[in-house]
């Protein structure tokens, strides 16, 4: 089957802007014809559509992308009228019934298992129904259930990816968070318990990615470090592969401490991102973070006595209230902050780069 894989564009100035779960789609289905058009790198291309004729499109959606891949859905269908259009993602799975007004199917949650259930019926011309993740504006099939054994999940398969327009390599050793932070869509999405690859399966696709010619990876885990005995376990294998990568992370503050930073620098972790959101107890509590700002502070400056801070920056969640954002201000000025971001992002490897 010709398969047209897109990843629309939005707004991001970040470099990691590698699509893993259209990576991990085209991992499952590499025995099919396919083809990617990632828009955050590209632009779209009605003539190379035109030219490729999928009979399966798959557009994954974020709700800032989502527009976009309307669009696309749109497009796509006038130029190849008879192909099928699959939308998946965060926000195709929260909100199905706005993405069936553009497309064919809905693909719900981790959809490897899923799409590769659903391109058999379609080859073979059999019902949906019964597949589990599956919805379409007359059926709605139960979700599917997480998978448990993640180190079975082919590698993404970046070859097919326009890999010289990305500066870094993303890779996710974990799936699912158990904290429930009121604005993030974590736990909903991956589900609240957390699934982990063994480190030896991280580092085999670390060894992947850094001889397709990437030195620069970012780990997309919710908590990097929440397993802190997997993370030197991944830590030490890096090394003894003798792996020249500089990596980052992201956790959590009450996940950090000096021994676990000191051996993530060694094997190369150059900047850590910590989600910090408010100074205030109280904004805390409300956006249900289940963490004290001592922590976050005390957390930060271990960080900085490690390595060169490259600048405090937070997400405000405290709207118009002059007096909490005055007090975040007061805190955060102390670690030299920079305000209106999500993470305090420190570089710990104790050199400029």
């Amino acid at each position: 089957m010709r398969i047209l894989l897109i990843n629309p564009e939005f707004p991001y100035r970040g470099g990691d802007k590698f699509p893993l779960g259209l990576g991990y789609l085209a991992g499952v289905l590499k025995e099919h014809e396919l083809m990617v058009m990632d828009c955050s790198v590209a632009d779209f291309s009605e003539k190379e559509v035109r030219r490729f004729s999928p009979e399966l499109v798959c557009i994954t959606s974020t709700t800032p992308s989502f527009r976009k891949a309307c669009e696309y859905a749109v497009t796509v269908r006038n130029i190849v009228p008879d192909c099928t259009v699959v939308m998946g993602g965060v926000h195709a799975t929260f909100r199905p019934h706005e993405a069936l007004n553009y497309c064919d199917i809905v693909v719900r949650g981790e959809g490897e298992v899923t799409i590769v259930e659903l391109v058999e019926a379609l080859e073979k011309g059999t019902t949906l129904k019964g597949i589990k993740g599956v919805w379409t504006k007359d059926m709605k099939n139960p979700d599917r259930e997480p998978i448990r054994d993640l180190d079975s999940i082919p590698f993404p398969f970046r070859e097919i990816f326009p890999l010289e327009k990305y500066r870094i390599m993303s890779i996710v050793s974990s799936r699912g968070c158990p904290y429930s932070c009121a604005y993030c869509c974590a736990t909903r999405f991956w589900g609240h318990r957390v699934r982990f690859r063994s480190p030896e399966n991280v580092v085999s696709e670390l060894r992947e990615i850094y001889e397709l010619g990437f030195k620069l990876v970012k780990f997309h885990d919710s908590t990097f470090t929440l397993n802190q005995e997997r993370v030197k376990r991944i830590c030490e294998l890096i090394r003894s592969e003798d792996l020249d990568i500089s990596w980052s992370c992201e956790t959590r503050a009450d996940h950090l401490n000096r021994e676990i930073l000191e051996v993530m620098k060694k094997a190369g972790c150059r900047l850590i991102c910590i989600g910090v959101d408010s100074a205030c107890e109280n904004v805390l509590k409300r956006i249900n973070r289940r963490i004290e700002p001592g922590v976050m502070e005390k957390a930060i400056k271990l960080a900085k006595s490690l390595g060169r801070g490259k600048g405090l920056r937070y997400f405000r969640s405290t709207g118009r209230n002059e007096k909490v954002r005055e007090g975040d201000a007061g805190v955060f000025e102390k670690n030299e902050a920079r305000s209106d971001t999500a993470f305090a992002c420190y570089d710990i490897s104790g050199h400029r780069t």
